[in-house]
């Protein structure tokens, strides 16, 4: 009975390891058949009219400003996602939070960028800092809820990576009367 116990564990690593040989061996025929070019074509020469054809399309312009929702922010703890809005939130979401202290961050490469959130009568006050070096604050207060509005826009940045981080002012208030950041978008200029 030992035995045929031996002869079962060494059969199914066996079989597997087979199954495993003979899937890579298929995969790699199947690549080297469809990856060769026909042997009348060389894949490097390419005429001049070809080059010429190129030289004539013109470039793509590059987008100046993009544009991204909040799901892009790392965010540390106390912060509420808030999805499947249709109240002209950037694609029916926001990043919001009202515990002083907690963080948003997001990583951008370009030369300026502006936030956007969800202002009201339960706006509160975000810091925000670009680099490690504070920037001013973002107001999300207002009399009237509006969504999608701007509440920060740095000054010039030298092109290139830089990292946005927006802190939840501090406040004494109980929780009930706390004032709510919420985030809904960046745009940044290339």
């Amino acid at each position: 009975m030992k035995i045929a116990k031996v002869w079962a564990m060494l059969l199914v690593p066996a079989v597997i390891l087979g199954a495993y040989a003979i899937t890579v061996v298929a995969l790699w025929a199947l690549d080297s058949t469809f990856n060769v070019a026909p042997p009348h074509v060389s894949a490097n020469v390419k005429s001049p009219a070809f080059h010429r054809a190129l030289a004539e399309i013109p470039a793509a312009p590059r987008p100046t400003k993009i544009e991204f929702d909040s799901a892009v922010f790392e965010h540390t703890s106390h912060w509420e996602r808030v999805e499947g809005r249709r109240d002209g939130r950037y694609h029916g979401s926001s990043l919001r939070s009202f515990y002083g202290g907690a963080l948003a961050r997001v990583a951008f490469t370009g030369a300026g960028i502006r936030l956007y959130g969800i202002v009201g009568e339960g706006g509160g006050v975000g810091a925000v800092s670009i680099d490690g070096h504070p920037a001013s604050n973002a107001n999300f207060y207002a009399p009237q809820k509006a969504t999608h509005r701007r509440v920060f826009e740095s000054a010039s940045l030298v092109r290139g990576r830089h990292v946005m981080v927006v802190e939840v002012a501090l406040s004494a208030a109980p929780r009930d009367h706390r004032r709510f950041v919420n985030i809904d978008g960046i745009e940044v200029d290339r």
